[in-house]
């Protein structure tokens, strides 16, 4: 779209309003950002928890040194809180 514009504007008017309509309808398709706190547990001990609000802070890292590892079958649970 921006290609089509010609010294920072589209040739007309009618041309510059189908240009807002089409942002318009394509930031309607975008999803809406993240807003929830994950929280990651290993035998029932909480080894991380991150809060994703937006785009900032994209991920969470844990690391767990394997002498801190549980002996035997333990599950890893991963929860998705949403924040109402």
């Amino acid at each position: 779209m921006l290609a089509l514009r010609r010294h920072g504007t589209w040739q007309t008017h009618y041309d510059n309003a189908q240009a807002l309509i089409a942002l318009v309808e394509y930031s309607q398709l975008q999803p809406t950002p993240p807003n929830f706190v994950a929280t990651v547990q290993l035998a029932g001990k909480k080894l991380g928890q991150q809060k994703f609000e937006g785009y900032r802070n994209p991920s969470l890292a844990v690391k767990v040194p394997m002498d801190k590892l549980p002996r035997g079958r333990h599950d890893l649970q991963l929860q998705k809180y949403c924040h109402l």
